[in-house]
């Protein structure tokens, strides 16, 4: 208790009575002064500390017309009304109760960087929404305003935001072509990775909220972004097209990739239903992460109770279980049973759906055993051989529902202990565990789980591929390239500047040339037109390479 006093009495000292220092700034030594405004800035709790100050303004009774978003020290309001004049009244209304908020906790609010933005839905004579105060200060109206990165403008269509992109683009790529040079640097490989981990990371940033209706001029402006990457990455001739360079590299059009992951943020984390190419999404089919465990890390006591592969419990308890969770011939199966006295006393099985996985199975297994045996009133060792499940429930930070039920279910029974046992070792529960698992595969006993987020994703990356292939069959670019790789796919060929030079066409022969004005003719020295499969099969003059 004198512990916790004088923690809680240390956070409470933060705020207040803090020393600012000057030093070697003015001709004495330092100039110090004591400040107890605002919030202590630049520190790792920072953000917690906002979070719990923010809370207060955000549990306020607002509107149903109004929505206050809040991230640390950033606010945006989001007001929606039929007129101006009730617009006008509501926003100055909520930033009125904000404002006694702010002058409550001692927060100034930078005017500068405060602005409003008027989106029109008819968009036919936008209206200048003047009287937006905050005290007795006009808030300047703009037709772009920043927000976590993102550029909203008032048509929404996000090509502020696009455009920004295309800049920021320009300065990686410039960066990139410093330190790979014309002959020397980086590999193609290290060019590749850091275009995917980083470049293509900054340029999806967010793209749940731009990417979902994207127009076709938009994803032009995507391709021509991603052109001076894949032209770095290969090494290409500057007229080689970006069809071809994405298949041979293996690269989905950015503009898919980015509605991809717009769907997979949208369905996977904000819980919204969507629909991508044709296909319905529902997010009640689908896990959502769960909000964080409540439980206090002191009273979370369950590391010594769980073994995941150390140490076992040498003692035999009167009632042991043994789960087991597998996939076999594309059936997801889960079940355990229990042994007293070397007699099988309960069994339990379940056919989970082919969409489900092996960590669900194991889960919900540990589950249905944790729950039975929690009845008895005596030791009981429950038996896995699933390394990460265990890892999961040992975890304070699992997001996983299934999980937080059997915790919750653990921290009721000090009696229960969970052990890692190796899989096919001749143990009988183990055995008789696995067998279960094979006849649940086959008997007609359902479970329903969620689908997982993997699933999702592959559905998502299913259909994506299935988008561009059907791009690469109706393009007109490329053609060469599509006669040689007609299928595209997601993995790298691992062609060299060579290779790619011959099957796409673009590179040192009298064909090309002649086609961008370099050379007057497109004959070979031999007296024949001079294209790649001209010098691969039938010049005299390359004879000695023909194979």
């Amino acid at each position: 208790m004198f512990l916790k006093h004088r923690l809680f009495s240390a956070i409470d000292s933060f705020p207040d009575y803090r020393m600012i220092l000057w030093l070697g700034v003015f001709p004495v030594d330092g100039l110090e002064t004591f400040d107890s405004f605002s919030c202590p800035q630049g520190s790792c709790t920072g953000p917690a500390f906002w979070n719990l100050v923010d809370d207060e303004v955000l549990r306020q009774d607002w509107p149903q017309e109004v929505h206050l978003q809040a991230f640390v020290d950033d606010f945006v309001f989001l007001v929606n009304a039929g007129s101006k004049q009730e617009v006008k009244n509501l926003a100055n209304k909520a930033l009125q109760t904000l404002k006694t908020w702010t002058d409550k906790h001692k927060l100034e609010i930078s005017l500068d960087k405060t602005k409003h933005l008027h989106i029109n839905k008819n968009r036919s004579g936008q209206i200048w929404y003047s009287g937006m105060k905050w005290g007795q200060n006009n808030i300047k109206r703009a037709s772009v305003i920043k927000y976590l990165g993102v550029l909203i403008d008032d048509k929404l269509n996000f090509a502020a935001h696009i455009s920004s992109i295309k800049k920021k683009s320009l300065i990686l790529h410039q960066g990139q072509k410093n330190a790979a040079g014309t002959s020397w640097g980086l590999s193609k490989s290290i060019r590749r990775q850091l275009y995917l981990t980083v470049v293509e990371k900054v340029i999806l940033y967010a793209s749940a909220a731009w990417a979902h209706n994207i127009t076709a001029r938009q994803q032009k402006l995507l391709s021509s972004i991603r052109r001076k990457f894949v032209l770095n990455i290969t090494g290409a001739y500057n007229t080689t097209p970006t069809a071809a360079l994405q298949v041979i590299e293996g690269l989905m059009t950015l503009h898919i990739k980015a509605k991809m992951q717009s769907t997979l943020v949208r369905v996977g984390r904000l819980g919204r239903n969507c629909d991508y190419d044709g296909i319905h999404f529902d997010h009640k089919s689908y896990e959502q992460p769960s909000p964080p465990s409540t439980i206090h890390p002191a009273l979370f006591r369950l590391e010594d109770r769980i073994s995941d592969g150390g140490q076992v419990p040498s003692n035999r308890t009167p009632i042991e279980a043994y789960t087991d969770g597998s996939k076999i011939n594309d059936q997801t199966d889960s079940a355990f049973c229990a042994i007293v006295n070397e007699a099988i006393t309960k069994t339990w099985k379940a056919k989970l759906s082919p969409a489900n996985i092996v960590f669900q199975a194991e889960m919900l297994a540990l589950k249905a055993a944790i729950e039975w045996v929690n009845t008895a009133n005596e030791e009981v060792n429950i038996w896995s051989d699933s390394e990460s499940s265990l890892q999961a429930l040992k975890s304070l930070n699992v997001k996983n529902k299934i999980t937080q039920e059997a915790q919750m279910t653990l921290l009721e029974n000090a009696r229960i202990r969970l052990c890692w046992v190796k899989t096919h070792i001749g143990i009988k529960g183990n055995e008789i565990e696995d067998t279960l698992a094979e006849e649940a595969t086959t008997d007609e006993i359902p479970a329903s789980l969620l689908f997982p987020k993997s699933f999702l994703k592959k559905q998502l990356l299913q259909l994506s591929l299935s988008r561009w292939q059907a791009e690469w069959d109706n393009g007109e670019t490329g053609r060469l390239v599509y006669s040689i790789i007609p299928k595209i796919s997601n993995k790298q060929l691992h062609w060299s500047r060579e290779c790619i030079q011959f099957a796409t066409g673009h590179g040192p022969f009298p064909s090309y040339l002649k086609r961008f004005g370099v050379h007057s003719t497109d004959y070979c020295g031999c007296g024949e037109i001079g294209n790649p499969l001209h010098y691969a099969t039938r010049c005299s003059l390359t004879s000695s390479y023909h194979h």
